[in-house]
């Protein structure tokens, strides 16, 4: 796993781009990068053998590589996320 803070992590994505900004989830003020966090093949063996998509999180799908993007509201102060 890596972690880039700010604005270097937005492209730091299996698909596409992060924005800078997103709406917070809980008060819908304007939230902006704190950092991503990107699973990366380390390339040991048991690396190679850790994905969050292993975990069986009810309905939620994803890739064998992830990639999350924390954001910080500017009104409540609160975290909202992104993924990958």
């Amino acid at each position: 796993m890596r972690m880039t803070i700010g604005k270097d992590g937005l492209s730091k994505i299996w698909k596409g781009k992060f924005p800078e900004t997103t709406t917070c989830v809980r008060c819908k003020g304007e939230a902006r990068i704190g950092f991503v966090a990107l699973k990366e093949l380390d390339g040991d063996e048991e690396s190679l053998s850790q994905f969050v998509k292993d975990l069986r999180l009810g309905g939620f799908r994803s890739h064998d590589h992830s990639s999350v993007a924390v954001y910080f509201c500017r009104k409540c102060e609160k975290a909202s996320a992104l993924y990958d």
